[in-house]
């Protein structure tokens, strides 16, 4: 009779562990979904896709998709590579060209800070020796002079306005001066035209010497060329005469 209550009592208690251990392994089980669902709604957001949509994602590329392309496309192009109509196509390119232009405005703003802070490190302190590079090719004809302007027309919020800016910029020292005219833009736009002139790192000096002026368009370029269809546009003010530059013509 003992030996049997004895066998009771170990049976109950191995009872009470299966059961804490089944527990347990419910509760780590239940916390693995909420980690997952937490990190879906987390990617849902991130890329502004419903449930629905982040499912067809995945589904395919569980097929051909996930065996052509890099592990690292985005849902976005998965989407829009596999879409249903028309619609869908446009609805998923419109999606990743905000996201490409978002992305290619962060990196271009993390690059002016960085030129700054270099400029700032750096000061007058040459990075390259300049004895050591090879001398230039004799004879070589440079389309600009001292004596020559260029006129830049560009808009704000422009990423390639900045771009080609900074190319010209970097030969204000060989030219008379460069003149900077922003279309579609008027008096109430002078402050963004002050804020964008400040995030170029323009020399206060240049401004003010008028190497460099800051104009507002008022259908100049329409007067000067009709036929331009999208901006930046340079125009070479040489000799009072305005001609078409390149940036490919700069030294």
């Amino acid at each position: 009779m003992q030996r049997a209550l004895v066998f009771s009592i170990c049976m109950f208690g191995l009872g009470i562990v299966a059961v804490e251990r089944e527990s347990t392994s419910t509760v780590d089980t239940s916390s693995k979904l909420l980690e997952v669902s937490s990190t879906n709604l987390s990617l849902l957001d991130q890329w502004q896709l419903s449930e629905q949509e982040w499912s067809r994602y995945e589904e395919l590329m569980e097929g051909i998709r996930g065996r052509l392309s890099q592990s690292n496309i985005s849902p976005i192009e998965v989407l829009g590579i596999h879409a249903r109509s028309e619609t869908e196509r446009t609805h998923y390119a419109r999606i990743w060209a905000r996201m490409m232009r978002e992305d290619a405005i962060r990196v271009l703003q993390f690059q002016r800070a960085y030129d700054i802070e270099a400029r700032a490190l750096n000061q007058d302190e040459p990075l390259i020796d300049v004895s050591l590079l090879p001398e230039p090719t004799k004879g070589k004809e440079t389309i600009l002079s001292d004596s020559d302007r260029v006129l830049v027309f560009l808009r704000l919020d422009c990423i390639l306005c900045d771009i080609v800016f900074d190319e010209v910029y970097n030969q204000v020292t060989k030219l008379k001066g460069i003149d900077l005219y922003f279309v579609d833009t008027d008096k109430k736009d002078s402050e963004r035209i002050q804020d964008w002139a400040k995030s170029r790192a323009i020399d206060i000096q240049h401004v003010q010497s008028g190497q460099v002026t800051l104009n507002f368009d008022n259908g100049l370029l329409e007067s000067i060329d009709s036929k331009v269809e999208s901006l930046p546009s340079l125009k070479l003010h040489r000799n009072d005469e305005i001609e078409p530059l390149r940036l490919d013509q700069l030294p």
